[in-house]
């Protein structure tokens, strides 16, 4: 009889394929697909003089980076993003 029940709880405990993760954790994985959060589209200046349109785009490292898609000088521009995600969260 105590060969059966250790047999028993052995085959109830072995079944469980079910893992928990946190709400933060199982929403990176699936993604957004209705809303994604990158690029953020932001334009800088007026619309009729400096127009500065800028991508805002997660980097590899996990910050965020501002490049310009059309500007007002004929140049490219990279910069991180002043209100980068990481770093604030880094500093609190």
């Amino acid at each position: 009889m105590k060969y059966i029940l250790i047999i028993l709880s052995l085959l109830l405990f072995s079944c469980n394929d079910n893992v928990t993760i946190s709400k933060e954790e199982y929403n990176k994985l699936k993604g957004d697909t209705v809303k994604p959060e990158y690029p953020k589209h932001l334009i800088i200046g007026n619309l009729n003089k400096s127009r500065n349109e800028f991508l805002i785009e997660l980097g590899s490292d996990g910050h965020e980076y501002a490049h310009n898609i059309n500007s007002y000088f004929d140049a490219y521009v990279c910069f991180h993003w002043v209100d980068c995600k990481k770093c604030k969260r880094d500093t609190l």
